[in-house]
């Protein structure tokens, strides 16, 4: 069997939708190529040691990688993704398409994603790993397959980072987009009463559950799948949201029915451009901002539901 590598060049602030339309195909993860996360890391003072650091700070776009069956590549993806991409009247492109041989195309994505940590105690480890835990640290394991959420993306990092400075123990958390449930699973190994993880996509309920069973916070994590709150009947003291601002904007109209005066909400997924469009819907459906968070050109919004 063949498999054909194709990499899109793509303006940033639309990466997070392309790679929402590259998930639509039987794809096991796509690798992000920004240089702009690698040069802030550099520019950040944090002590890493950068051995291929580029020569020229980074433009405006990243580079995304990812492996189709080269017969369904053919017949009809290459079709549909062309279509799909001048519909999107951006500057998008196919920049390579190369066939490949033998490869073990359902892990080479792997060799991108390494231990992580975040904050001063969140350590994102592959299940394939090999890690010491230190004293305090909070150590997740997580094997994404085909769901979004590693926490090396920004928008998925800083909710990480805003949840370990709240108090959230002894809570009831929504998780709405829960992808790979590290949110969900982040939010149980710092005390959630109980998580209720949402995601419209069976794949990532599914790997949800794996990722929960994987961490020993099956106890505590629930998974649904279901279209933002469908279906739901509770009230929550905590909601983590991690979807494209034009989502979080039409969930704010009725997310007040599973919260209580008094909850709290991180928003994230918002490219810097939209955030004065969440900031303008939360200050008029009764939510107050507490925080706001800006990493990569993306936006974390903490805020609190001040209206019952």
């Amino acid at each position: 069997m063949k498999w054909i590598e194709v990499v899109l060049e793509t303006p940033r602030e639309i990466e997070e939708l392309l790679i929402d339309k590259l998930y639509e195909y039987e794809i096991d993860g796509v690798n992000v190529e920004d240089d702009k996360l690698i040069f802030d890391m550099y520019e950040s003072g944090t002590g890493w040691e950068l051995i291929d650091l580029p020569e020229e700070k980074p433009g405006d776009s990243v580079n995304l990688k990812v492996f189709f069956n080269i017969d369904d590549y053919n017949s009809y993806i290459r079709a549909e993704l062309h279509e799909y991409i001048e519909r999107l009247d951006a500057d998008v492109k196919i920049i390579s398409e190369e066939i490949l041989d033998n490869m073990d195309w359902a892990n080479e994505w792997k060799k991108y994603f390494k231990v992580l940590k975040l904050g001063e105690s969140i350590v994102i480890k592959p299940s394939w790993e090999e890690y010491e835990k230190n004293d305090g640290e909070i150590v997740i394991d997580i094997d994404p397959g085909m769901a979004f959420g590693t926490g090396t993306h920004a928008s998925t990092a800083m909710c990480l980072k805003i949840m370990e400075r709240q108090k959230i123990d002894g809570l009831d958390i929504l998780d709405i987009g829960s992808g790979s449930g590290i949110l969900s699973i982040a939010a149980a190994k710092l005390g959630a009463k109980s998580v209720t993880a949402i995601d419209i996509d069976p794949v990532c309920v599914k790997t949800t559950l794996e990722n929960a069973d994987l961490n020993n916070c099956s106890d505590i994590i629930i998974a649904k799948e279901a279209d933002l709150t469908e279906g739901l009947d509770g009230k929550y003291d905590y909601a983590l949201i991690n979807i494209i601002a034009e989502v979080i904007v039409k969930l704010l109209d009725y997310l007040h029915n599973n919260l209580k005066t008094g909850s709290k909400l991180i928003l994230s997924g918002i490219i810097e451009e939209n955030t004065d469009m969440v900031i303008d819907k939360l200050n008029s459906t009764g939510y107050r901002v507490l925080e706001l968070n800006r990493d990569s050109g993306w936006t974390a919004i903490l805020a609190e539901y001040i209206n019952a």
